[in-house]
């Protein structure tokens, strides 16, 4: 016997689909055919016959890479039709991507005999449409909606479903995330490598002379930085303030990088401190959250930390020797106090003469320089030094205006 031209002709983009019968929902073929003897008559066996199915890469001779055993098939004038895949689970789809050979063999029962497969083999061709809808196997049958935010890999995949490190810089290409997809912020400079931008990779104008300035300025002199500028008030360079104590809104563009450098170190903008002898703060803005240091009329002196030498200040953390100015403002061994001025302690000693022959004393006085000794019996309990020096102690000094860098 032979088999005669399927009446359907079997290509993988039309005949791969999958059994609902089947509850691993493995893929089927149906494929029709039409049995006939050599004279191309129709074969009506009275008994159901076997046809054993085998797919092959190629057209002639080869190894099965599939074998199924379809038993008790009936047909009308010869017609058959079976589902093959059904008995034994057909190869993986990625094997239809190409031409398969199908080769056909009808068992006639008698074990004695060999039976010869049918010739040619029917070729299996995937036709263009399959072959695009071969990458639908990427997708394997899952539900990717937790990564592209719905069930379809159209959508863009979210910032947050990417690993960290997962998607290196080689892996995208040139010029493919512009500015406007980089949210204002979202790279640190810390993510950024060193030397990793070069300045053919700036666009015109992305950094401006002034800002380029202003970055090396405050590398140079950050804020916080004081200084002794020599000019009248009236004179002091931009980007600098008077340290006059004045009170400032943390929140204005202009001073939230000096309030980051000196917080409320100073003050926290509010009224003198409590039982200061300071007079009270220069009128500020509205709102005011911190001062600027007050150093007029002062000398600086380091924090003493835990400097422990010759050298150390000596009541640096004795109670309420180092005081804030205004309120809010740090005491004790901190960064903004103030100490008022004093004499360290000491005496003097000096000659004292009494009257001869007293208990007092054996030496003897001339009180009016006329060369003679003065007998005159003299007591005197205590004695005090006239006054001299001025009205503070201090070295030789210069007035400077002390100005701080916003």
């Amino acid at each position: 016997m032979r088999i005669k031209t399927p009446i359907l002709t079997v290509v993988i983009g039309l005949a791969l689909t999958t059994s609902s019968l089947s509850q691993d929902n493995q893929s089927v073929i149906p494929f029709q055919g039409q049995l006939a003897n050599q004279a191309g008559q129709p074969l009506s066996p009275t008994s159901p016959s076997t046809l054993v199915f085998r797919l092959y890469r190629q057209a002639v001779g080869g190894i099965a890479i599939w074998e199924e055993s379809q038993p008790n098939i009936s047909g009308n004038a010869g017609r058959f039709s079976v589902l093959l895949g059904s008995r034994t689970e057909l190869p993986a789809a990625p094997n239809f991507n190409t031409t398969l050979y199908l080769g056909i063999t009808v068992d006639d029962g008698n074990p004695t005999t060999a039976d010869v497969e049918m010739r040619p083999r029917q070729a299996l061709v995937p036709v263009m449409s399959a072959n695009y809808a071969k990458h639908a196997d990427k997708l394997a049958g899952y539900d990717w909606s937790p990564i592209f935010g719905a069930n379809s890999p159209t959508n863009p995949i979210p910032a947050s479903k990417l690993a960290e490190g997962s998607l290196p810089g080689s892996k995208l290409q040139p010029l493919s995330v512009g500015s406007n997809q980089i949210a204002m912020g979202s790279i640190a400079a810390d993510r950024i490598a060193p030397r990793s931008l070069s300045a053919a990779q700036l666009a015109s104008a992305v950094i401006t002379t002034n800002e380029l300035a202003q970055a090396v300025l405050d590398l140079l002199v950050p804020p916080g930085s004081i200084m002794a500028f020599g000019g009248q008030t009236n004179r002091i360079p931009a980007g600098w303030l008077l340290c006059d104590g004045s009170a400032l809104d943390a929140h204005a563009p202009e001073y939230g990088r000096l309030f980051e450098a000196i917080q409320q170190s100073w003050g926290n903008g509010g009224a003198s401190a409590t039982g200061a002898r300071f007079p009270a703060i220069p009128a500020g803005p509205t709102q005011t959250d911190f001062n600027l240091p007050d150093l007029r009329g002062v000398f600086l002196r380091g924090v003493n930390g835990a400097r422990d030498d010759g050298y150390r200040d000596i009541d640096a953390n004795v109670p309420n020797s180092r005081l804030n100015i205004f309120q809010g403002g740090n005491i004790g061994n901190q960064i903004g106090t103030f100490q008022t001025d004093a004499f360290e302690s000491h005496n003097h000693s000096y000659q004292d003469y009494w009257a001869n022959d007293t208990t007092l004393g054996d030496g003897t006085i001339d009180q009016y320089a006329l060369g003679t000794s003065d007998t005159l019996y003299v007591r005197i309990s205590s004695r005090t030094t006239g006054l001299r020096g001025g009205t503070e102690t201090r070295p030789n000094n210069a007035y400077v205006n002390y100005i701080i860098k916003y």
